[in-house]
């Protein structure tokens, strides 16, 4: 089966990179654990393809859609296929409401791939109170996943676990021979670069700090970490 491939497309994601990246990644021992407290899209995660994981974000409709679709993807297809042929920009408006006005499900969780793949540039943005505010993309092909992606996903998924919070807690049970891979929103390097709006409570330049603090600990404590950070100063 080829391997699972990201379903979503996601600002500062690394799929590009990802090549690149898994020479840095060291050989899991027996028993190891792989974390990655910043998923996104998950496309080092799905690279890697871990044995153990323990996958986490502060978005939890990002990780409400991950665990539909490690639990059901048939299901999650079968809302999303109808979708596809939703590419008029009265349509994506009237779906982003339905979005920010649904509860957690199987529909929703399809609403949320929708989006991702038709919204401006793929950026995923919410105001303060929470709301998903991102206009309509006009994007000619969105590359949504097939029912065959979702199924592979599903089944790398299977072996990890999924948490909302924040990153620290995320990793505190790392141990010795374990992997954690930190990949926090970047700092804005304007003031119309919204890449840390991925929730209503902002990533400030303090969480960056706490980042190379709880870095260091993990080192310290023999678990191997990655960090990617943008080059903007802190």
């Amino acid at each position: 089966m080829p391997r699972p491939k990201p379903f979503l497309r996601w600002v500062g994601g690394k799929t590009r990179l990802v090549a690149r990246m898994l020479a840095c990644v060291p050989a899991s021992g027996p028993g190891s654990t792989y974390f990655e407290p910043f998923l996104g899209a998950g496309s080092l995660f799905f690279a890697v393809g871990p044995e153990r994981a323990v996958l986490a974000d502060r978005n939890v409709d990002l990780v409400q859609c991950f665990s539909r679709v490690k639990a059901r993807p048939d299901l999650v297809w079968r809302h999303l296929r109808p979708l596809l042929a939703c590419q008029e920009q009265s349509q994506y408006y009237a779906l982003r409401t339905e979005f920010n006005e649904s509860g957690d499900s199987y529909r929703r969780a399809a609403l949320f791939i929708y989006l991702n793949k038709t919204c401006f540039n793929g950026i995923w943005r919410v105001s303060r109170a929470g709301q998903f505010n991102v206009p309509y993309g006009a994007k000619p092909k969105p590359g949504f996943p097939t029912r065959a992606d979702l199924v592979r996903c599903s089944s790398a998924l299977v072996r990890a676990r999924l948490d909302q919070g924040d990153f620290e807690g995320s990793v505190a049970a790392a141990r010795h021979g374990d992997f954690v891979y930190l990949d926090p929103p970047y700092l804005p390097l304007s003031a119309t670069a919204f890449f840390r709006h991925y929730t209503a409570n902002r990533f400030a330049t303090e969480d960056h700090e706490r980042i190379a603090l709880v870095a260091a600990d993990l080192a310290q404590g023999g678990v191997d970490v990655m960090v990617t950070e943008g080059d903007g100063e802190l």
